[in-house]
């Protein structure tokens, strides 16, 4: 599961890292399918989190957009 993941979203991170409406599609993706993964898969849900939340620079967001983020973030 995690190299499938990897293979879809690495051309996500590398070009629209910095489009946070991207950035929270991906985080609602993970919450979504962490509800049906079997809870083996928790590591591998948090890694992609992490993954995605490095490139970003909360401090260069307008503080609504770094709530939304942030929200998105949490929920996944």
């Amino acid at each position: 599961m995690e190299a499938m993941m990897f293979e879809a979203l690495i051309l996500i991170k590398t070009y629209a890292s910095h489009d946070i409406l991207v950035v929270t599609s991906v985080f609602e993706a993970i919450r979504v399918a962490r509800l049906e993964a079997h809870v083996s898969h928790e590591e591998t849900f948090e890694w992609f989190i992490d993954y995605f939340e490095e490139p970003l620079d909360f401090e260069e967001l307008q503080p609504r957009e770094r709530a939304f983020l942030t929200n998105q973030m949490m929920r996944a």
